[in-house]
């Protein structure tokens, strides 16, 4: 009797160890997929900060070209001709 008990304690142990190790696992692997999702997150806005920069460049650099442009000086034949070939370009034709 004295070994059955002893086995079944020892066995009792090894198994709440194992039971302890499956939930530091899991613990873990819970920890990596939540910096995985900062990782990406941070990456995402990264990437967004530096479109807006791009797009914030863009609209000084727009203002600069088109803060002398007078309505005498544009073509409209050439704006109607850019038209058309945007249009049929965008379709094939």
């Amino acid at each position: 009797m004295g070994y059955v008990y002893l086995t079944i304690k020892i066995l009792c142990m090894a198994y709440n160890h194992c039971y302890r190790y499956e939930q530091m696992a899991e613990t873990l692997h819970q920890q990596s997929f939540n910096m995985e999702q900062a990782t990406s997150t941070l990456q995402a806005a990264q990437t967004n900060q530096q479109i807006f920069t791009a797009m914030k460049d863009g609209a000084k650099e727009m203002k600069k070209v088109y803060k002398n442009l007078k309505i005498e000086d544009v073509d409209v034949s050439s704006i109607f001709l850019l038209k058309n070939n945007v249009f049929f370009t965008s379709f094939g034709q």
